[in-house]
């Protein structure tokens, strides 16, 4: 989900804050490289598992974020995978 004011994640932002205030980069900070395929089936597919490995991320950024004790955080986290829900 993007905002569409400026095209970024919306999550990414508290997260990215949360992760300087902390002094380390967030757990994706490296780019992975890009599949890519001539079959429209196959984009898809590498889409679809982007999306699964993506919202497993969020799983686990909300249960840091419970952790650390830092529960706006963890909430606003749970909307964003209740809106990926609502939208599947």
């Amino acid at each position: 989900m993007r905002r569409e004011t400026d095209n970024v994640p919306i999550g990414t932002t508290a997260m990215s804050t949360r992760s300087d205030e902390r002094g380390r980069l967030p757990d994706q900070a490296h780019q992975k490289p890009v599949k890519t395929s001539e079959k429209a089936e196959d984009l898809l597919e590498f889409g679809l598992e982007n999306e699964r490995i993506t919202i497993a991320n969020y799983h686990r950024r909300v249960k840091q974020a419970d952790e650390l004790n830092e529960f706006a955080t963890a909430e606003s986290l749970r909307g964003i995978l209740e809106s990926t829900n609502k939208i599947t």
